[in-house]
């Protein structure tokens, strides 16, 4: 993992990524219209009017999620993804999802913490996630499948587990404690020349979740904007191809990443989005 290009992303996007901004205001949410199967591929968002911008133009996501627990306007005809984002969104998930909201919405998942292993996100040791995970959302194990909190891809090396590290050892406690897992959640960065370094994490995460599903919930490589263009061409059929990934997501619909403007996909946005 590239660490500075990953502390850059942060810098411009935590707000993101802790929580979801507000959304103007709408009377009612858009409507996009696809006749794509539901696939793998997602959208990241935190404004639901900039996703919506780019699913209007979009023919291969089928899904979207955006660190929330509401989809904040996000169009209707895309399937929405909520997530636990960690312990200080408790309330707020608590508010948005329960027995009845997730049949009504029809919600078919649930994505646990973001990034329980890293400082500035949702920060957990492994012994209060599973606790957490095992009181508010082991309950909607009979209704939704449930993810593993999503990890990063840093290997560690300080006092603090990290990445797949951490995930080993929250799913070894689950498992004695008797917790629902039925996927796993990562994420990726690096740059535009490790598509190779990629695989081989995901490879590997598959095989720390015991042969479970794989969503990779946010990936992102460090390039030009050619480069990003070649990166995504090489990994997205690769990606496509890989049986236990489940769901993969790239980080995210915002501008000056998969939008150019707010109206305006970028030239990977439009790799993203046809290929």
């Amino acid at each position: 993992m590239n660490l500075i290009f990953y502390l850059c992303c942060l810098s411009k996007l935590i707000l993101a990524r802790e929580c979801s901004c507000s959304s103007p205001l709408r009377t009612q949410s858009p409507v996009i219209s696809t006749s794509a199967a539901v696939g793998k591929r997602g959208l990241a968002y935190n404004e639901a009017y900039l996703a919506n911008n780019f699913l209007k133009q979009d023919l291969k996501c089928s899904w979207a999620y955006n660190w929330d627990s509401a989809d904040n306007g996000l169009a209707k005809g895309v399937e929405f993804v909520p997530m636990l984002w960690g312990q200080k969104t408790v309330p707020q998930f608590q508010k948005n999802i329960n027995y009845d909201s997730l049949r009504e919405n029809k919600y078919k998942y649930i994505l646990g913490f973001n990034e329980p292993d890293h400082p500035s996100q949702a920060n957990m040791p492994v012994e209060e996630a599973v606790d957490a995970h095992i009181v508010y959302l082991d309950k909607y194990a009979n209704v939704t499948l449930l993810s593993s909190p999503a990890v990063t891809s840093d290997e560690g090396g300080g006092p603090q587990d990290r990445g797949l590290d951490w995930l080993r050892k929250f799913l070894d406690l689950c498992d004695r404690r008797g917790c629902k897992v039925d996927f796993c959640a990562v994420h990726w960065y690096g740059n535009t020349t490790q598509a190779d370094n990629l695989f081989s994490f995901l490879r590997d995460a598959h095989s720390t979740c015991h042969g479970k599903p794989i969503w990779l919930t946010e990936f992102n490589a460090k390039g030009s904007s050619a480069e990003v263009s070649s990166f995504l061409r090489k990994v997205l059929p690769v990606l496509d191809g890989l049986d236990f990934i489940q769901r993969y997501a790239w980080f995210m619909a915002t501008t000056g990443n998969l939008l150019e403007s707010p109206d305006t996909l970028s030239e990977y946005g439009r790799v993203y989005a046809t290929l």
